[in-house]
């Protein structure tokens, strides 16, 4: 006897080509989920010239300028029907918090991506909604799904410091993936190194993420210095945009490292792919509370060996087999001098953390 249809809403804002990596989970949620026979997904989004309809799920949209949009998703999120609600963003969860009765809590799962305790508790909008509605949303929804153990830790703690009352089962944690579609280790056609005059004989070191001094550039500065000094020969690819991307060009310039550093800009992610295949180390001692740390498992998915901070969600990222979890930037200068360079298997992480694994896991866990 075939399966009965379930209907499956998935709410997100956010989602490509803008945004970052909590719409790109919408999107691969889409794309997995609705690969399901007994699955009826509809995308809810908010309307802008740039949104892609795809052909395998149905797409609403929220339309209207500035506050009308706002109004149309919640009137949405009212009348809207389904057996199962995905909220993936920190808007539509504020939303959902007014809009969704117990009942439709009640078929709810809330994605958690690393920045809803900042949202929820910087300004004192968010404080007093948080007073009024967050316990109602956990205690009545199926729960909270963060991404990654340490999330959900740090998650826990600061609602218990906020008096939140809530049960502790309801918050759990999952991996969601980095796309294996994009980021493998298959023979990249094109010669990156060619491209950019890179010789055979230097190191191609890569970072990628939004352009802020928390990420750790400065400390990157730092390290290729003494590498430098040490006549060690290597290129800086640097990929991505962000408002310390100014002053990051002024200290290359400062300590000299012109020549050795490349500026990508924001590149899609097929292209970030093929950067890290014609590369040998990710490396980027991020000080920012990551919740899982998702280039690093791209860059480990695409045959890298990896640095990161020995902290928050990169202790879930970076396998001991692929890279090296430090304290210290000294630390990172002895690894690069002695660094071999190599492609690793990927297996391990495909078998860890692709979308194609995680995200079919989740399915049995909370979708079933």
């Amino acid at each position: 006897m075939p399966k009965k249809l379930r209907t499956l809403n998935i709410w997100s804002v956010e989602y490509p080509p803008e945004g970052g990596g909590t719409g790109v989970v919408a999107k691969q949620m889409c794309a997995i989920f609705s690969k399901k026979k007994s699955v009826d997904l509809t995308l809810i989004t908010k309307s802008r010239s740039s949104l892609l309809k795809e052909a395998y799920w149905k797409t609403e949209e929220a339309r209207g300028h500035k506050i009308i949009w706002v109004v149309h998703l919640m009137i949405k999120m009212v009348f809207k029907t389904g057996d199962i609600h995905i909220i993936n963003c920190p808007i539509s969860m504020t939303l959902a918090g007014i809009c969704f009765s117990k009942k439709k809590l009640g078929k709810a799962i809330f994605l958690l991506h690393g920045s809803e305790i900042r949202f929820l508790f910087n300004s004192p909008l968010m404080k007093i909604w948080s007073y009024v509605f967050l316990s109602r949303l956990i205690n009545y929804s199926k729960g909270f799904v963060c991404h990654g153990q340490d999330y959900r830790q740090r998650t826990i703690k600061t609602f218990k410091n906020k008096s939140v009352k809530f049960n502790d089962q309801k918050i759990t944690y999952s991996y969601f993936g980095y796309d294996n579609i994009v980021f493998n280790d298959s023979v990249e056609s094109f010669n990156i190194k060619k491209f950019h005059n890179v010789n055979d004989d230097e190191l191609v070191v890569i970072s990628a993420s939004r352009i802020i001094i928390e990420k750790g550039y400065n400390e990157i500065v730092k390290t290729l210095t003494k590498v430098k000094q040490k006549n060690k020969k290597f290129k800086w690819f640097v990929a991505g945009d962000g408002p310390y991307l100014p002053e990051l060009r002024e200290k290359v310039k400062q300590f000299n490292l012109n020549s050795e550093t490349i500026f990508l800009g924001n590149i899609s992610p097929v292209k970030l792919a093929s950067y890290y295949r014609a590369s040998d180390l990710y490396y980027l001692p991020s000080t920012y509370p990551e919740s899982f740390g998702l280039t690093f498992a791209e860059a480990q998915a695409c045959g890298l060996q990896v640095i990161g901070k020995n902290n928050y969600g990169l202790k879930e990222s970076i396998l001991p087999s692929n890279g090296w979890l430090i304290d210290q930037h000294n630390e990172a200068t002895d690894l690069i001098m002695n660094l071999t360079k190599k492609k690793l298997p990927t297996a391990s992480i495909f078998s860890r953390f692709s979308t194609e694994i995680v995200l079919g896991q989740f399915y049995e866990r909370f979708l079933r």
